[in-house]
């Protein structure tokens, strides 16, 4: 596992980082989630986002890998939601060219508190990111440390300074 694309969902904010070896490539913002599943145009929309998650994938191989933060209940949550995040996240598993791992936005989160002591990865960027951005950058270096047991560089450095990403626009 070299590269990994990881995806943090959401109806409007969907964010995804791109990392190799455990440094921070790109990320940024899904430009098309889909918005609607009762709308006329749910196969125009469906068709947008397949093509910008192709184009997200378009460097993974098989041996790389896609994480995506398991969408789950809140008390603010409506069915509806759900329904559209488990839509793309069928679709973004149905065109990765590798393995897919879904992971509860706890387990990572947690274990980034138990291991760098912030309480959340907005705290740890120190604003540089969306929280969304946040996300998605936090649960791709986790997955790595978790599957290589090294230490992030980007994570190792990163504490009291700038980030130079190039950020997708």
């Amino acid at each position: 596992m070299s590269k990994i694309l990881s995806f943090d969902m959401g109806k409007i904010n969907t964010a995804f980082a791109l990392t190799e070896e455990g440094r921070l490539i790109k990320c940024g913002t899904v430009k098309r989630p889909i918005s609607d599943l009762t709308d006329k145009n749910f196969n125009s929309q469906k068709m947008r986002f397949i093509t910008e998650i192709k184009e997200l994938m378009e460097d993974l191989s098989k041996d790389d890998a896609v994480v995506v933060e398991r969408f789950q209940m809140r008390q603010f949550n409506s069915g509806a939601q759900i329904e559209l995040i488990s839509v793309m996240l069928g679709l973004i598993a149905s065109q990765s060219p590798c393995a897919v791992y879904p992971v509860t936005a706890a387990t990572w989160k947690n274990s980034y508190l138990n291991t760098y002591g912030e309480n959340t990865m907005e705290a740890f960027f120190n604003d540089a990111y969306s929280e969304h951005e946040c996300d998605a950058i936090g649960l791709g270096l986790w997955y790595f440390e978790k599957e290589t047991q090294k230490k992030s560089a980007f994570l190792k450095k990163f504490h009291g300074s700038t980030p130079v990403v190039h950020r997708q626009t």
